[in-house]
C-alpha cells in the first residue's frame, strides 16, 4: 500500500502553502503571475530576428529570443510558435503536481511540549525568510503537535538531515516513537530547551518570531536563529567544494514517495 507522506511533510491539507507564502511576502510578484497577459496585435514576426514582448503597460517592445522577456510575455518565437505553445497549466492543488516544479528542502523540526517531552516532524515547506536575525520559516498546521509545542514554548530546532536518513524520514509519520523507529538520538539544546538530532549534519536553534495564519488552519512559522552549528568535519577541507561534500548530502521532497539528493557543487566560471 502506498503511503501518503506528502501531507506530513507539507504540514497541512491539500492547499498550496508556497503560493500563500508568496502572497504574504511578495504580493506584487504574485499579482504579476496571475495577471492576464496582453497580446500584441502585430501579426508577423519581426524580420530582424527579434521577438515581440508586451509590457504590463501594453507597449510592444523587441526582445532578444536568447534573453527572453522578463516583464512581458513573448508573443512570437523565431520558429513561428507562441509562448503558450511551450507550456501547459497544471492544477493549483499542489498534491496534483506531477512533476512538482518546486522541490522543497527536507528538514526535521524538533520541539518539546510544556512538560519537556520531545517531538520530531519532517517538513519540506522550509525557507530563509530574512538575513537579519537570520529568520527561518516553515509550513505547518495549527492542530499539528509541532505548532502546538512552538506556541506553548516559543522554541524549535531545525535539523538538517542527509540523504542517508531518507527511508527513516519517510516512515516517520506512521511511527509510534519517531525517534526510536528512525534510529535518531538527541542531544540537549545549547541556547534553548529543545534537543537537536545527532545524526543530522547541522542544527539551527530558533526562538519563535511570529506565526502567520492562513485559510483552513494552515500556518507558516517564523523563528529567529539563536545558534547555528555544523559538524567539525565540514570545516576541515581547505576548498569550498570539499567542505560542502563533508557537510553531507541534503535531500529535497518532490512528491509522494519521491525525493532527490542535492548534486555536487559547481562554481560559476564566468564570475
Amino acid at each position: 500500500m502506498t503511503k501518503r507522506l506528502a501531507r506530513p511533510f507539507g504540514g497541512g491539507p491539500s492547499r498550496v502553502l508556497g503560493m500563500q507564502l508568496k502572497l504574504a511576502l511578495a504580493p506584487r510578484c504574485l499579482a504579476l503571475l496571475h495577471k492576464s497577459p496582453k497580446r500584441s496585435q502585430i501579426g508577423e514576426t519581426p524580420s530582424d530576428g527579434l521577438d515581440v514582448c508586451v509590457d504590463d503597460d501594453g507597449h510592444n517592445r523587441p526582445q532578444s529570443t536568447r534573453q527572453g522577456c522578463f516583464r512581458g510575455r513573448i508573443v512570437s518565437m523565431t520558429d513561428g510558435s507562441t509562448f503558450d505553445d511551450q507550456f501547459v497549466s497544471i492544477p493549483l492543488d499542489k498534491w496534483q503536481w506531477h512533476p512538482s516544479p518546486l522541490p522543497g528542502p527536507v528538514v526535521l523540526i524538533t520541539t518539546v511540549d510544556v512538560d519537556g517531552t520531545p517531538d520530531v516532524a519532517p517538513k519540506s515547506w522550509f525557507t530563509v525568510a530574512a538575513f537579519t536575525g537570520p529568520v527561518l520559516g516553515f509550513g505547518c498546521t495549527e492542530e499539528h503537535r509541532t505548532c502546538r509545542n512552538i506556541r506553548a514554548t516559543g522554541q524549535f530546532t531545525v535539523n538538517i538531515p542527509g540523504v542517508d536518513l531518507a527511508d527513516a524520514i519517510w516512515r516517520m509519520p506512521d511511527a509510534d516513537d519517531r525517534f526510536a523507529d528512525a534510529g535518531l538520538r538527541t542531544t540537549p539544546g545549547k541556547t534553548i530547551t529543545v534537543p537537536a538530532i545527532r545524526e543530522c549534519h547541522a542544527h539551527l536553534e530558533c526562538q519563535l518570531d511570529q506565526i502567520a495564519e492562513f485559510a483552513e488552519g494552515e500556518v507558516f512559522i517564523f523563528g529567529t536563529v539563536k545558534l547555528v552549528e555544523v559538524k567539525k568535519t565540514a570545516l576541515t577541507p581547505a576548498d569550498t567544494a570539499s567542505r560542502y561534500a563533508s557537510l553531507g548530502t541534503p535531500l529535497f521532497f518532490l512528491e509522494d514517495d519521491w525525493y532527490a539528493p542535492l548534486g555536487e557543487p559547481h562554481r560559476v566560471e564566468s564570475i
